[in-house]
């Protein structure tokens, strides 16, 4: 590899790195004006719209510039490249919603998003950039970390949507950013197939969904979310095991 080719890579990893600060502020401003995270020390909804206004020109530079030095040296896939584009043309969108319509929904809605919007952003630009594996047994470990912090989340969730109906949105705003976290680091990982990825993300999703929009407070709605999460830890659980054997049989070979 030329210095050239080096240097034009090395575009693409400091523009990552910008855009990596500009997500961990984004996703401060989340926090700062999510009910449910911030209910003692709430806000304004003036000032959570200008909070969200501090996003709109590193949302306009950044995919421009990500885009440009990804032409230079392909390192994103069109579809990474799509995933940073909305997300921070959600960002740009923000303080909008805030004025189009109720602002103490939107504190609700529009934070649930940003959070799946930049889970899913940040799963899609890691799967490209990791070059290497990771060791089997940290692959091991933090998979059952996740796996379990997981299970503790459905059943934190079907404890109250089983028992307290009333509460079933209440609870599921609470941990739908932190199934976001978990579904993001998720990422670094190698012991997941891609078909246990892509039900991580429907869970996700879904649970996004119910936590965003009041029409969605729906008793069998949340039946539905607490069936899709019992079934990702079915999924994650036969990942690890299969992954484990696989581990066990490469190592008999080599003995053999």
């Amino acid at each position: 590899m030329d210095e050239n080719t080096r240097l034009q890579r090395s575009f693409v990893y400091i523009v990552l790195g910008l855009l990596s600060a500009v997500f961990v502020a984004a996703a401060y401003i989340a926090v700062r004006c999510y009910t449910p995270y911030s209910f003692r020390t709430g806000i304004s909804t003036e000032l959570k719209g200008v909070l969200w206004s501090f996003m709109l020109l590193p949302s306009v530079i950044l995919p421009i510039s990500l885009w440009l030095s990804n032409t230079l040296s392909p390192t994103l896939s069109r579809f990474s490249l799509l995933s940073v584009l909305l997300t921070c043309c959600y960002f740009i969108a923000v303080p909008r919603l805030y004025k189009l319509f109720d602002g103490a929904e939107m504190a609700i809605t529009t934070s649930a998003f940003a959070f799946f919007l930049m889970s899913c952003c940040i799963t899609a630009v890691v799967k490209d950039i990791k070059k290497k594996s990771l060791k089997s047994w940290l692959n091991i470990t933090f998979g059952i970390i996740l796996t379990f912090a997981f299970i503790l989340l459905a059943g934190y969730a079907g404890y109250f949507i089983i028992n307290f109906s009333l509460m079933d949105r209440i609870v599921v705003c609470a941990i739908a950013p932190i199934l976001c976290l978990v579904y993001a680091i998720g990422s670094l990982l190698d012991i997941y197939t891609p078909a246990t990825t892509v039900l991580s993300s429907v869970s996700v999703g879904y649970a996004t969904l119910c936590a965003a929009f009041e029409t969605m407070n729906e008793s069998y709605l949340f039946y539905i979310l607490l069936g899709l999460l019992c079934l990702t830890v079915i999924w994650q659980i036969i990942d690890i095991i299969k992954y484990i054997r696989s581990i066990q049989n490469d190592s008999k070979s080599c003995n053999a």
